[in-house]
């Protein structure tokens, strides 16, 4: 019973592909419409700013599964922009905050140079170094 266990077990996850990401790939070839992903995060600490962009990439994979596209190879563009704001609570003493917002293009492709890949973690470690970053500063 176990051996049986276990190789249904091994059947599954051999059958799991993973998604690969591409970024500046010019040979991938779309295999449906692109779904856009926006998401934003207010940052009361500045030195926040990486880990949020962990956290808003990982929601917008999650959001794109959500649409159900099964797909071995994803060519994305994102994007974030970084709102700083700083307001005088009282003559000595500003407050900065943050606004983070997040746009990732994912469109399903094929034919991708397989070179060129990235695994999801590598992608929501930020190793891709495609993301752009747009700084706005505003004084209140």
């Amino acid at each position: 019973m176990r051996f049986i266990l276990l190789a249904l077990l091994l059947l599954c996850h051999s059958k799991a592909n993973a998604v690969d990401f591409f970024f500046k790939d010019k040979s991938c070839k779309p295999t449906s419409e692109t779904i856009e992903v926006k998401l934003s995060t207010k940052l009361s600490n500045l030195n926040d700013k990486t880990s949020e962009k962990r956290r808003l990439r990982s929601k917008a994979i999650e959001k794109y599964n959500n649409k159900g596209i099964n797909a071995e190879s994803v060519h994305v563009v994102d994007q974030f922009q970084l709102e700083i704001s700083s307001r005088k609570n009282n003559s000595s003493f500003s407050k900065v905050t943050g606004h983070l917002d997040y746009v990732g293009s994912f469109t399903p492709s094929k034919n991708c140079n397989k070179q060129k890949a990235i695994t999801e973690d590598m992608f929501i470690a930020g190793k891709h170094k495609q993301g752009k970053l747009i700084l706005l500063k505003e004084k209140k």
